[in-house]
């Protein structure tokens, strides 16, 4: 009889065995997956928040690069900088307790102990550690001293590209150097440190409105040397001068300056002489002027801008260079004359004065014929000269004038009333409901609750919400089931204890050597056998993950394997916990149960 009790005790023990490990690893499953803990512990493990700024956030910024058209500012350089920015606005530890919050509100809900859940983080103190955070970057010379290098850099380029070269004729280094002249760094961070704390009040709600003023004023000095500096060069004199100023004045003129039949003076020949007249040193001067009354007009010192550019001393000198080219050509025409007769050169005699002969007075040279006649070329030019030429060009109405649009009156009011930027100028920029929203959270803190979740999930049309609800329910039955499995295999030591032994000794001692057993026999499963059969395989698993060398991917998808393994670790490390506690437990009972035996036979 005791030998059929035994077979059958060893038959069940062969069944509690097969059934013990699964139901060691669900109770695992349930300590770890169903365990906000767990997840928390497995971040913390991986150093998770400290990666993302010391090496996920530079790897980001590496990656901004301009494209293969060349286009765009490479700020690779600047990750360090802008990871210690956001590391002051977001430290790892608020990221951390951010994080654990989320966690421990969502995972018990997902899997069924909650019913709801709601999430709250508060951003005001955040945004103020930002604005700090900016500003102390702002003031770090190396960063601001090289962005700005390359930000002014990247301006006078895309100008170029933009409009097929510069305005002026200078080389792209001398315009990023006056323009660094223009707007110097340090008056450019301290504006940018006055936009900051005007804005962050109004947006943390500290304040109702703000007004960023822009200290242009003080900028109108250095603008104007610069822009003189400017026009004044050899380089633009060429430009402006010989060739816009000169062309537009010879156009004015006639086809030719035609004194008589082959004696004229070309259009060409004109261009060149008013080249001539309208020196560096007269276009200088003229600059200067145009300085003075643009930015008196500017400043306001000044109503109305009359921009006059005088010629009426230049008309004389042009007039006489000109009358030079044209005694040249006289006396060239002149020595080609056939000499007259005595008839010929009795009526030049007595003829009108101003007017060439068509025959050369016999021993009389062209420049006693001139005085003979009283022929001056200046007096043929002077009045083709003045009533081609005005004495003077006026285009300041021309400039200031219009309304609004006019981009000179606009900076004329920008400077005189100053830039401003106000909260009302943003609302129509972005939308004062947007822009209101924006402050209320920054405010009163951004919160989730398990409603927006629902609210978010049904915005298709609600399919997936009742997914979500089956899922949360099944876990939380399983989760509610899993004393009904401990029930199985603690019947069936009881049933084996009961068939196997004879005393109350021997039956303990046959009850826990089948969990003994049963223990050892997990140990070894999740020993030895994983390392040599399971591993291996994780490894390879996680080593085929997608990643390019050197990439952003690469470290994202190099610590997900890095936290798949310290949670398959911690997986597997838990169910070996838990075998080695139940082995030395059953050990010490089997060591009870032979002395308990042992006592009831003697």
């Amino acid at each position: 009889m005791i030998a059929l009790r035994r077979t059958f005790a060893v038959s069940l023990a062969l069944f509690f065995i097969i059934i013990f490990i699964p139901v060691l690893v669900l109770y695992r499953v349930n300590s770890t997956v169903a365990n906000p803990g767990f997840y928390a512990d497995q971040l913390r493990r991986a150093d998770v928040y400290n990666f993302l700024y010391d090496d996920m956030l530079p790897a980001a910024i590496m990656e901004i690069r301009p494209g293969d058209d060349g286009q765009g500012v490479d700020i690779s350089w600047a990750a360090p900088y802008l990871a210690t920015m956001l590391r002051e606005t977001l430290p790892p530890e608020w990221l951390q307790t951010q994080t654990e919050k989320t966690i421990y509100a969502f995972v018990p809900y997902f899997s069924g102990s909650r019913n709801n859940f709601v999430i709250h983080i508060v951003l005001k103190d955040r945004v103020e550690a930002g604005a700090a955070a900016v500003k102390n970057l702002l003031h770090k010379d190396d960063f601001t001293g090289r962005l700005y290098d390359e930000g002014t850099g990247y301006l006078v380029t895309a100008v170029t590209a933009e409009t097929g070269g510069l305005p002026f004729p200078i080389d792209e280094a001398t315009a990023r150097s006056l323009v660094q002249r223009i707007v110097p760094v340090g008056w450019l961070v301290a504006q940018a440190d006055n936009a900051i704390s005007e804005i962050t009040p109004y947006f943390i709600k500290d304040r109702e409105h703000f007004v960023i003023r822009l200290d242009i004023a003080s900028r109108l000095d250095d603008v104007r040397d610069v822009l003189v500096e400017l026009l004044s060069r050899k380089e633009s004199y060429d430009y402006f001068v010989s060739e816009s100023l000169a062309l537009a004045l010879g156009d004015s003129l006639p086809v030719g300056l035609e004194i008589m039949p082959g004696v004229s003076v070309s259009r060409e020949e004109i261009t060149l002489a008013v080249g001539q007249v309208l020196s560096l040193d007269w276009y200088q001067r003229q600059v200067a002027n145009l300085g003075e009354q643009v930015f008196a007009y500017l400043e306001g010192t000044q109503p109305d801008l009359e921009i006059t550019v005088s010629l009426a001393d230049r008309k004389p000198v042009l007039a006489t260079v000109l009358a030079g080219l044209l005694d040249g050509k006289l006396a060239r025409y002149h020595d080609s004359l056939p000499e007259a007769t005595p008839e010929q050169a009795a009526a030049i005699l007595s003829g009108v004065a101003d007017t060439f002969p068509a025959y050369r007075l016999p021993g009389v040279s062209y420049t006693e014929l001139k005085q003979l006649l009283g022929i001056s070329p200046v007096s043929l030019i002077s009045p083709v000269l003045g009533a081609a030429i005005p004495d003077e060009l006026s285009f300041g109405e021309a400039l200031a004038s219009g309304d609004g649009e006019n981009p000179l009156v606009q900076a004329r009011d920008y400077i005189q009333d100053g830039f401003t930027f106000t909260d009302h100028d943003l609302a129509e920029k972005a939308g004062r409901e947007q822009i209101e929203n924006i402050r209320d959270t920054i405010s009163s803190g951004f919160s989730f609750s398990d409603q927006d979740l629902r609210n978010f999930v049904t915005s298709d049309g609600g399919s997936d919400l009742e997914g979500l609800d089956q899922v949360r329910a099944m876990i939380k039955m399983v989760r509610q089931a899993l004393l009904v499995f401990w029930i199985l295999p603690l019947l069936l030591l009881v049933i084996i204890g009961l068939l196997g032994g004879r005393t109350w000794g021997s039956k303990l001692v046959w009850a826990v050597a089948v969990l003994a057993a049963a223990s050892l026999i997990a140990l070894i499963a999740v020993g030895p056998l994983f390392s040599a059969l399971a591993q291996p395989r994780i490894d390879e698993a996680l080593a085929r993950l997608p990643a390019a060398p050197g990439s952003l991917e690469t470290l994202a998808w190099g610590k997900a394997a890095a936290i798949a393994q310290n949670a398959i670790s911690s997986f597997i490390g838990g169910v070996r916990l838990q075998a080695t506690i139940l082995l030395v437990v059953s050990s010490g009972l089997i060591v009870l149960g032979s002395l308990l035996h042992r006592r009831t036979v003697v």
